[in-house]
């Protein structure tokens, strides 16, 4: 590398480590749209660095991402009504109900679960082994 590139490398490194430590003092001191004026001062200024880059990432304003609330839980009263009558019959095996209906019935869980991916659409069926 030439001279006067490796100088003017080595310039824009210790620039871009005064801006990130600059931008450490503000942030600890919870100035937080300072230092996003001081990054983005050194990004126009053509300053790069790991440590810029890293404050870019940390400074981005927040994302606002929607999550669907989860459902309220089920009614089970029907499903836990059938066990009661019903599961005699069924000891050893493990069950798939939705309300008062049977939907698979097998000796191993994987079969149930098996069963229960071909339905279209898939039911929120309560799985259990009846002992």
């Amino acid at each position: 590398m030439p001279r006067a590139l490796s100088i003017a490398a080595e310039e824009n490194s210790s620039q871009a480590a005064s801006y990130s430590d600059l931008i450490r003092d503000h942030v600890d001191q919870g100035q937080i749209l300072s230092a996003r004026r001081l990054l983005e001062i050194a990004f126009e200024q053509g300053l790069a660095s790991p440590d810029l880059d890293l404050w870019q990432r940390t400074l981005a304003p927040p994302k606002v991402v929607s999550v669907e609330a989860s459902p309220a839980p089920a009614d089970r009263s029907r499903e836990f009504r059938w066990l009661e009558k019903e599961s005699q019959a069924l000891r050893g095996q493990w069950v798939a109900l939705d309300g008062d209906r049977l939907l698979a019935a097998a000796e191993s869980l994987k079969a149930v679960l098996a069963q229960l991916n071909r339905m279209v659409p898939r039911p929120r069926a309560l799985v259990h082994r009846i002992d």
